[in-house]
């Protein structure tokens, strides 16, 4: 089997957003294939502020299970779940301090799929609020 990009790269300056997908085939590069898996992933610096990494991942299980994913997980490395086909990984990779980088990758058969996920996700994770 071989990886094959589709062509199509997007990146947004911005949110450190990049839209790859690949293909996956039995035969190499073939230029007629609609089937394979896209990967998409955004990337924000996260300040925690006084409150803990392991708070916020809880926290991004529990949306998580609010908006139907399912087989979510909680690990040292990484929050994860599935989704219509799709699976989702969130890791937090420290910065300085109380900041992480805050990655979110998103895995589904079709490109816009994956950027709907993606998007469905993200609001979900920004949505969290902690009340002090």
């Amino acid at each position: 089997m071989y990886w094959q990009s589709n062509g199509q790269y997007q990146y947004n300056p911005y949110h450190h957003q990049y839209n790859y997908p690949y293909m996956l085939d039995k035969q190499p590069f073939p230029m007629d294939s609609r089937q394979g898996c896209a990967l998409t992933f955004d990337t924000r610096i996260r300040d925690m502020g006084q409150h803990t990494l392991a708070d916020h991942k809880r926290a991004i299980v529990d949306k998580l299970r609010q908006k139907g994913f399912s087989g979510v997980v909680l690990t040292r490395s990484e929050v994860a779940g599935n989704k219509g086909g799709c699976r989702v990984s969130i890791t937090h990779l420290q910065r300085t301090g109380a900041q992480y980088w805050e990655v979110v990758m998103c895995s589904c058969p079709t490109s816009n799929q994956a950027n709907i996920t993606l998007k469905e996700t993200l609001t979900a994770i920004h949505s969290i609020v902690f009340f002090d």
